[in-house]
């Protein structure tokens, strides 16, 4: 299942890529707000698994949820070329989902094109696959969310 959505943000793109290629919105953006930090759960964990600067190949392993029963997710950046594309994929049992922002700078801000693709990685999952398209909601993230969305988190 494939969801997209575009907006303009009156930010620069410089500093959109760096908000949403930042440990900070990778974590928000993954972790349901519910559950990012409340008096029964502790604080959303992202942790850097492999060496070196952030980029294509960096892998982080992201905790959550109540210490008993914690949650514990792989996140893996696959595309990393400042200032225009940034992209990780967070696994989730057999689901795995991309993530891709796409920037490009325009005289009213920056246009961010975000595309959010889940897959099954199973053979159940490739059979289910074509059923789930046609039943599952699609279509355009609303505009006026995603900008909010992102004013929000990235503050100037």
């Amino acid at each position: 299942m494939t969801i997209k959505g575009n907006t303009v943000v009156n930010r620069p793109i410089e500093a959109l890529f760096d908000c949403v290629a930042s440990e900070k919105f990778i974590q928000q953006t993954v972790v349901p707000s519910g559950l990012q930090k409340n008096a029964l759960t502790p604080a959303p964990e992202l942790r850097q698994i492999s060496e070196g600067a952030m980029g294509v190949g960096t892998k982080f392993r992201l905790k959550f949820g109540a210490s008993d029963l914690p949650v514990e997710l792989p996140v893996e950046i696959v595309a990393y070329q400042r200032p225009t594309t940034f992209a990780f994929e967070v696994t989730r049992g057999l689901n795995v989902t991309t993530i891709k922002w796409s920037l490009q700078s325009t005289a009213a801000g920056t246009q961010v094109m975000l595309k959010v693709r889940t897959r099954r990685e199973t053979g159940w999952g490739r059979v289910l696959r074509p059923l789930i398209y046609l039943l599952a909601p699609r279509g355009r993230g609303d505009e006026q969310r995603l900008r909010q969305y992102l004013e929000e988190r990235c503050e100037p």
